[in-house]
């Protein structure tokens, strides 16, 4: 749990207000704000004391910062519970998809680009991978940002096609990135192939074809 920063990136929660008011976070160059928390007493400061945002009043809220000096400041009870994630402008990742799960929800996601997922309870479930064959692009699972992806080591690698539709797991993160790569390496061939990201477990029919996926409370995979 608490913050963990990337290069152009940052992930906070409830961790990072325990026995404060104010968490900083970087926004030097500009930022996007994503957050899965509803709260009406969470807010975005400049560093001049105005209020910039105020969070989070519905869930799944995104925000655009210009360049400056922010902190997220508490002004309801102690210890909120939130996740809130910052990527700055310059990041390769600053327009990918951001997904939200939380309250049970479901998300179809299709394979035809990267995704980032964020769970407002800090686990995320992935299951009902549909569609795919072994010349698609197959999905790799890791607990970062997308930023990180070609740093960290991935939670989840598709062992082959076959085992995918037997295939659910969680992640015990509160941000999560699905990748598709390899196949033909064309984002066009994720077309039409989808999973299901939720923060409720996702059942699945374990066979001898299905992937055994273990997990580790606390493990990113990152250096």
């Amino acid at each position: 749990d608490a913050r963990v920063t990337f290069d152009k990136s940052e992930v906070l929660d409830n961790v990072d207000l325990q026995g404060a008011i104010t968490a900083s976070f970087r926004c030097a160059s500009g930022c996007r704000v994503y957050t899965v928390t509803e709260s009406d007493s969470l807010v975005i400061v400049d560093d001049k004391g105005r209020v910039a945002e105020t969070l989070i009043e519905d869930i799944a809220n995104v925000f655009e910062l210009e360049g400056g000096k922010y902190t997220l400041k508490n002004t309801g009870p102690t210890n909120p519970t939130f996740v809130f994630y910052v990527v700055e402008k310059g990041s390769a990742a600053y327009n990918t998809f951001v997904v939200f799960v939380g309250g049970g929800a479901r998300q179809w996601i299709e394979a035809n680009s990267e995704y980032v997922i964020l769970s407002s309870i800090g686990i995320i479930d992935f299951g009902n991978f549909t569609g795919f064959t072994e010349s698609d692009p197959l999905p790799t699972v890791y607990a970062a940002p997308a930023e990180a992806i070609d740093s960290c080591r991935p939670v989840f690698t598709t062992r082959s096609a076959a085992s995918l539709a037997n295939t659910a797991f969680s992640v015990n993160s509160p941000i999560a990135t699905v990748s598709f790569k390899g196949g033909s390496g064309n984002w066009d061939a994720g077309y039409g192939k989808f999973l299901i990201v939720s923060s409720d477990a996702i059942q699945s029919s374990m066979t001898q074809d299905a992937s055994a996926v273990y997990t580790s409370p606390g493990y990113v995979g990152c250096p």
